[in-house]
């Protein structure tokens, strides 16, 4: 417990979170470089990072669950957890199988086409997600493509001729 600070070197590495704090609040990348970002969580504590390509996240409701970095790995277990848009690409973002995780593509700069049928979703050309288990989905303010999948899908469209 504490503030930490977690440098992962060279090659794809995780942290896991899960045993932490209740929840987590936020995942964010603070300088917009890749180089240092971090976890907030419940408890107030923050943990840093830098070259972390993966994070598994807690049982709980994690909120705010954003890439920092191309080619990332969210793993979000249980709980109803929230990942919202970055511009970065290729991140693979897990929902937990039957719970009510949601992709939050509210501020992307274009159209969204999303496929949960078929596990991933692009910004107008821009980026590519891949999303696996996402019940949910909040679109843009343009014309969006968004398609379920055979789970119980809420699809939230917002302005724009989806």
């Amino acid at each position: 417990m504490g503030n930490d600070f977690i440098d992962g070197g060279n090659g794809y590495d995780y942290i896991v979170v899960y045993e932490k704090a209740n929840n987590v609040v936020r995942i964010s990348n603070d300088d917009q470089t890749g180089v240092n970002s971090s976890i907030l969580f419940s408890t107030g504590e923050i943990d840093t990072y830098k070259n972390i390509e993966g994070i598994v996240t807690t049982q709980y409701d994690d909120l705010n669950l954003c890439p920092w970095v191309n080619n990332c790995t969210i793993y979000s277990r249980e709980g109803n957890d929230v990942f919202n848009y970055t511009s970065y690409t290729g991140c693979k973002l897990y929902g937990e199988a039957g719970l009510q995780d949601k992709i939050d593509y509210t501020i992307a700069p274009a159209l969204a086409t999303v496929y949960l049928n078929e596990t991933y979703a692009t910004i107008q050309g821009i980026k590519t997600d891949y999303l696996y288990n996402i019940e949910y989905v909040t679109g843009t303010a343009f014309n969006d493509v968004i398609v379920g999948d055979a789970q119980y899908n809420y699809i939230k469209g917002l302005e724009g001729d989806d």
